[in-house]
């Protein structure tokens, strides 16, 4: 099993805890993973929880029915022109840091169809995001 299965299994195994009506601290030598999801992407940097559905960071987002915790099922992806590293989700829209391809805002109203609707050009790479109110904000790795 390499690092990326791994990372999923741990990332579904949270969303299904968190949605499970929380977690604990005393139960947290008693967590159980009730499903996991097998895929063929490359990576996962991160996860978004909105409703139903699970907005993965990998290659492009990865949109994951969660509905029901013990079979989640991929239903939709929208590629990007770089790896994403980060995601956040507000309202119908998809907020996705993708490293050299910079911001990409994606309209996730339909899940199983998820397009997107616009990006910003960031100079170097976009490797976080946070949105609040009407603002959006992105970060970049610096090396020191």
């Amino acid at each position: 099993m390499n690092r990326t299965s791994l990372h999923l299994i741990l990332y579904a195994g949270l969303i299904i805890l968190l949605l499970a009506g929380g977690l604990y601290a005393q139960d947290s030598l008693n967590v159980t993973m009730i499903s996991r999801i097998y895929a063929h992407w490359l990576s996962t940097k991160d996860v978004a929880v909105s409703g139903d559905y699970a907005y993965v960071a990998s290659t492009g987002l990865r949109v994951v029915d969660i509905s029901i915790p013990n079979r989640p099922v991929e239903t939709g992806h929208c590629l990007t022109p770089n790896y994403c590293y980060d995601v956040v989700i507000n309202g119908d829209y998809a907020y996705v840091a993708c490293n050299y391809a910079g911001l990409r805002i994606i309209n996730i109203a339909d899940p199983a169809d998820p397009l997107e609707t616009g990006f910003c050009d960031t100079p170097g790479r976009a490797h976080g995001v946070d949105v609040q109110a009407a603002r959006c904000k992105y970060c970049q790795p610096v090396h020191l």
